[in-house]
């Protein structure tokens, strides 16, 4: 259960990543 969470909060992680990153890019 604790890897599925670390990986859940992974992907959050970059999308949020990127999503700061095109905005910052824009």
């Amino acid at each position: 259960m604790s890897s599925f969470l670390l990986e859940s909060s992974r992907k959050l992680a970059r999308r949020q990543l990127l999503r700061e990153w095109g905005s910052w890019k824009n």
